[in-house]
């Protein structure tokens, strides 16, 4: 009997999914435009974002509404993959830019252990990736019915994934609110940048960024137990295309 591994996740929004993927679209062109005119690496890994976001919304969107598609657990894993490694570039450059004014401002200091743990990119960079590959594997364990064992394994996994993302999007916000109180009491000739909405109020924009993962990744932490209440709610299970636009 074939299995809807689909449904066995909780995919079952059609409308929710296409409509997050033509949402993307037009993103994702303003910022492919905008890399031809300026290639830096923020421009790239948010073009680089919308196009996953794209094709994971229509791989969704797919698995919601043909069967056979449903069935096929190569394409879930498929999903799966496409979509947390989307959500890995964008918490990841978020972090590496707050971390990186800190330090041309040098208003960033580690003196203590946790300062160490939460300013190094390299660890969180580690974590976040563990954190993908956790989302994953758990995603491909639930698809597997008849099997009690792999249910609780694929429960646990993502209980630990979604935790890993929920801590560091914490840590993100953390990092942002120390880095816009630092850069209020750097004055202007000290600063290593100047000019610019972008270069004076990145800052505050990157707060906004922060409190909308952690608002995200703390409801699909405090609503694990829930899948169903989980699945009707479009703006946080579903990144909102307005945190590319904040970054831009």
């Amino acid at each position: 009997m074939a299995v809807n591994y689909a449904q066995q996740v909780g995919i079952e929004s059609i409308p929710a999914a296409v409509l997050f993927a033509f949402a993307y679209v037009p993103l994702f062109l303003l910022n492919l435009w905008r890399v031809v005119k300026s290639r830096t690496y923020v421009l790239f890994v948010l073009t680089l974002f919308c196009a996953l976001r794209v094709v994971a919304f229509s791989l969704r969107a797919a698995l919601a509404s043909i069967k056979a598609d449903a069935e096929n657990l190569n394409l879930l894993v498929a999903q799966e993959t496409v979509y947390n490694v989307g959500f890995f570039g964008l918490l990841y450059s978020a972090y590496a830019i707050v971390i990186d004014r800190q330090k041309i401002n040098g208003v960033y200091t580690a003196r203590s252990i946790v300062a160490r743990i939460t300013g190094n990119l390299q660890l969180i960079r580690l974590a976040l990736l563990a954190a993908v590959v956790l989302g994953v594997s758990a995603g491909v364990e639930q698809g597997i019915t008849g099997n009690p064992s792999k249910q609780s394994l694929g429960k646990g996994l993502k209980i630990v994934s979604t935790v890993i993302f929920f801590v560091i999007s914490l840590f993100l916000f953390v990092q942002t609110c120390v880095g816009l109180k630092n850069e209020n009491q750097v004055t202007e000739p000290e600063k290593g940048y100047s000019g610019g909405v972008g270069h004076n109020h990145g800052m505050l924009f990157l707060l906004c960024i922060a409190l909308l993962l952690v608002v995200k990744e703390a409801f699909l932490t405090f609503t694990l137990g829930n899948p169903k209440l989980q699945d009707n709610e479009w703006l946080f299970t579903r990144s909102p295309p307005g945190r590319s636009l904040l970054l831009c």
